[in-house]
């Protein structure tokens, strides 16, 4: 037979390139040797992980998820169906770039007289919640609530931001946004000392009023001093701290049940418990959107998302949404996240990458899940029913 060249795309990223695959394998090689050695995986865990915060998620996530009572419920009725539970790590190391020496990223802060602020960058917000980022913590930095504050993304004219890829975009620029924004409240304070006759050095921008403590402004009557032409300013991202930081990078835990159904091969998750930091938190509800959209993503790269290619032609069969299985609302498992805010003191606010890192673990919880249950590994994505029943058969 002979071999026919094709042109066909290899495998390509979607999220944490390469870390789910590798997780994946690592993780399931762990619980094949804990189930050897006859030693629970999750202690396995504490015992050999040499990342402190990880081993706090660890004991954290295992306690909220209950992880001794589920493992002990492990095929209690022994009939059609198996259950079992499965844990493993989320990993990344993205705390941030500053842009270069010659061009470095920043932002630009505007204050109006009419009290409305923007904060301006010109890196995409390719829907992670950039720019409700950029609000918080211009309206943080400024004493103001975040509705007199908008983020401004994606246009030319506005100072340089990082890709929208690799975890880099919010850690990249929460520096400078914090610093335009002191900046330009350096600027609103120096006007409203100069109308109280105060020195600028006993002024304070706090709680949506600007003074002294005996003689304080609104923020819209400090405003007013602006007069037609806005306060502008260019904060800057400077290098992370030279110093080592407190933790260098982002860690997570990840826990999954699943229901197998040995007559026909279908594999059901039904619940997910994960914890991860990304440095200080900036926005919570952002950042749980990110974990459990990245568990979400797992359930689907775990069990449906699957290339089928024509052998002979090269061609994909099933590029198409009829076809490509992804995770419905149907197949979705009971979610739950947890935030771990850690002060890593790596720069003015914390932040470290949060797109990725969670995508990392969700398929080799689920994978170790399976394995728990069948008490035979599944070691191929996605792990569908002919799979499962192979597996089956091997015990």
């Amino acid at each position: 037979m002979g071999i026919v060249t094709t042109q066909v795309n290899e495998v390509w990223a979607m999220r944490a390139p390469g870390y789910p695959q590798g997780w994946f394998g690592a993780e399931l090689f762990l619980d094949e040797l804990c189930a050897k050695a006859g030693i629970d995986p999750l202690e396995f865990r504490l015992q050999n992980d040499s990342d402190e915060i990880r081993r706090d998620q660890w004991r954290f996530a295992g306690e909220k998820f209950g992880w001794q009572a589920a493992r002990a419920r492990r095929n209690e009725d022994s009939g059609r169906y198996l259950t079992g539970v499965g844990c493993a790590s989320a990993r990344w190391g993205q705390l941030g770039r500053h842009g270069g020496r010659r061009s470095r990223y920043g932002i630009t802060c505007r204050i109006r007289s009419d009290g409305s602020v923007e904060a301006r960058s010109g890196a995409q917000d390719i829907g992670t919640g950039l720019k409700t980022a950029i609000a918080m913590l211009a309206a943080e930095e400024l004493g103001i609530p975040i509705a007199h504050v908008r983020g401004v993304t994606g246009h030319t004219s506005d100072p340089l931001g990082p890709g929208s890829g690799g975890s880099t975009t919010t850690p990249s620029l929460a520096p400078a946004v914090r610093h335009a924004a002191f900046l330009a409240r350096q600027k609103l304070i120096e006007l409203v000392a100069e109308h109280l006759g105060v020195p600028a050095g006993d002024v304070t921008c706090t709680g949506g009023t600007v003074g002294t403590s005996s003689a304080r402004l609104s923020w819209a009557d400090a405003c007013k001093l602006i007069g037609a032409a806005p306060i502008e300013v260019h904060g800057e991202r400077f290098p992370n701290y030279r110093d080592r930081p407190f933790h260098g990078g982002v860690c997570g835990a990840q826990f999954a049940e699943v229901k197998v159904d040995t007559w026909t091969g279908e594999i059901r998750c039904t619940r997910m418990f994960g914890v991860q930091d990304c440095g200080l938190v900036i926005a919570k509800k952002l950042a749980e959107s990110q974990v459990l959209g990245a568990m979400i993503q797992g359930v689907s790269y775990a069990l449906h998302e699957q290339r089928i290619m024509d052998q002979r032609s090269g061609r994909m069969l099933n590029g198409d949404f009829l076809r490509y299985k992804i995770t419905g609302t149907r197949d979705l498992p009971e979610l739950e996240c947890h935030m771990h805010s850690i002060a890593n003191g790596h720069n003015n606010t914390g932040a470290a990458g949060l797109g990725e890192p969670p995508a990392t673990a969700a398929a080799a919880a689920i994978a170790n899940a399976v394995f728990h249950a069948l008490g035979a590994p599944v070691r191929h994505l996605p792990m569908t029913p002919e799979k499962v029943l192979a597996a089956l058969a091997s015990r």
